[in-house]
């Protein structure tokens, strides 16, 4: 008699809550930036030997690890696959090119019209854009009120700047979603 095969899907399910289990034991309570910093070491590994899937399965449980220890359930990343994948249609790419990475074109909208709500919900996949625009800002409102440049000190530490950088993404995305934008 043939044993039952295991699907694929089920084997990975399987093989990612033994990977958690493992890596929580392991590593303790930490955040998902240890992870994301393994991954960039890890995908230079995958630069160098690009068919070897040992290589591909290192990059996979940081990935696993940081959406667990970042709180992302497989709901919200697959709602947030969707949304990039549907802003990265709309960008302008420059030709492919074996072995070097390629950007979307910066400053690029879809082509036709645009609107307000099209852009904002753009600038809402981009944190860095977001934190730009909340900067910019900051900065327009202690000019005319005449105060020095809020971005001209520094932080006491990174718990304090981290905090700031928070508070003032939150504020810009919820201009952002009032001006359209789809929330994330």
């Amino acid at each position: 008699m043939n044993p039952v095969s295991t699907p694929p899907a089920a084997d990975l399910a399987q093989l990612r809550a033994e990977h958690a289990a493992w890596s929580q034991a392991q590593f303790g309570d930490v955040s998902a930036v240890g992870p994301a910093k393994h991954l960039s070491k890890e995908a230079l590994e995958v630069v160098a030997a690009p068919c070897d899937p040992i290589e591909h399965a290192d990059c996979w449980m940081l990935l696993w690890d940081m959406q667990r220890r970042a709180g992302i359930s497989d709901e919200q990343l697959t709602q947030a696959i969707r949304e990039k994948l549907a802003v990265n249609k709309a960008r302008a790419w420059p030709a492919p090119k074996e072995g070097e990475a390629r950007e979307h074109q910066r400053g690029e909208l879809p082509a036709g019209e645009v609107t307000v709500a099209d852009a904002a919900g753009i600038l809402l996949t981009d944190r860095s854009a977001v934190l730009m625009l909340a900067q910019a800002y900051d900065r327009e409102d202690s000019a005319q009120r005449g105060e020095p440049d809020p971005h001209g000190h520094e932080f006491q530490d990174e718990e304090h700047f981290k905090e700031w950088q928070s508070e003032r993404i939150a504020c810009s995305e919820a201009a952002l979603i009032a001006l359209g934008g789809q929330g994330r």
